[in-house]
């Protein structure tokens, strides 16, 4: 594979600019989409910013990613890159790992998937939004494509919200995760959901209400993703996987909403999996749960097949740095 390089008004940015921080999540994305995502990032952000990439549990994807990575930043000398294998493929293992490991202070934190190609200003405008609002705590950009995107954003800039593909978090308030201990509970597929919800609770249910108001939504950061085409297999069984956890994420969503609404759990108490805080929801509040399982018989019986399988998560907090 060819590695495009940059031309010098493409790289031409404001030396004033301050550091960022951005993650990129890895788990199933090909070499071609991972450097694309990467070659975007790089014209998103400031210069002298911090690239980290999370490869979830594909240390055949990690490695080769390091060899097109080091062409790359051959052409492309302005950022710092890292690149991390993580044994355990859980998306909520290797947010905990930035927070608690990776973060380097810097003062914004920025989050996306391995298939996100931003929009060139979308960073900036998420940066200056959320850094000139005393009172937020992380932002968060609206999607531009798919069918629901339209829906989905007008829904976000009305009521608020923090999309996994592009979000912010400050470092203020890392720097408070960290010092709690606080850390999201393993096999969880919403993660965005349940850190938008600490976030709007101001990491504290107990003591705050809930203020959507804490996540900045900037209309102008936004992304590109590849086009799913239904002539492909690997697009039909990705969706299909897709809305399987979808569904999965339902009851789960609907168990942290319970945690944190009614018993008040502050983060630090989340118990480790997430299997657990659905059992827990289950046993302190099970005619609501049965309601809510008998109201969503597909999203019950797609998590009561998810509980059937075995996990192991004795490979968590591992980070292998490889570059």
């Amino acid at each position: 594979m060819i590695v495009e390089g940059f031309s010098e008004a493409e790289n031409k940015q404001n030396p004033e600019e301050p550091r960022v921080a951005l993650a990129i999540f890895i788990a199933r994305e090909s070499i071609e989409v991972c450097i694309k995502t990467l070659t975007a990032a790089f014209k998103a952000t400031p210069n002298n910013s911090i690239i980290e990439l999370l490869v979830n549990g594909n240390a055949a994807l990690a490695s080769s990613l390091s060899r097109y990575v080091n062409q790359l930043i051959d052409v492309e000398r302005s950022h710092e890159v890292r690149i991390w294998s993580l044994p355990l493929g859980d998306k909520a293992n290797a947010w905990n790992i930035y927070f608690h490991q990776i973060w380097c202070n810097e003062s914004l934190a920025f989050f996306i998937d391995g298939y996100v190609r931003l929009h060139t200003s979308s960073i900036r405008s998420l940066s200056a939004a959320v850094n000139s609002d005393l009172k937020a705590l992380g932002g968060s950009g609206v999607p531009t494509m798919g069918r629901s995107s339209k829906n989905q954003r007008r829904e976000m800039l009305a009521h608020g919200g923090f999309h996994g593909n592009l979000c912010c978090i400050k470092g203020s308030v890392i720097a408070e995760l960290k010092a709690r201990s606080i850390k999201i509970p393993l096999g969880l597929y919403r993660v965005d959901s349940l850190v938008g919800a600490i976030l709007s609770f101001d990491l504290d249910p107990s003591g705050s209400s809930w203020e959507p108001k804490r996540i900045v939504v900037v209309e102008s950061s936004s992304w590109d993703i590849d086009a799913k085409s239904i002539f492909r297999l690997r697009d039909w069984k990705g969706k299909i996987n897709q809305i399987e956890r979808q569904l999965r994420g339902k009851v789960e969503n609907a168990a942290v909403k319970y945690i944190f609404t009614k018993l008040k759990f502050q983060p630090e108490q989340l118990p480790e999996e997430m299997r657990v805080v659905v059992d827990l929801w289950r046993k302190e509040d099970r005619d609501h749960y049965l309601q809510f399982m008998r109201r969503n018989p597909i999203s019950a019986f797609v998590y009561r097949r998810h509980l059937s399988l075995a996990y192991d998560w004795s490979m968590r907090d591992i980070a292998n740095l490889i570059r």
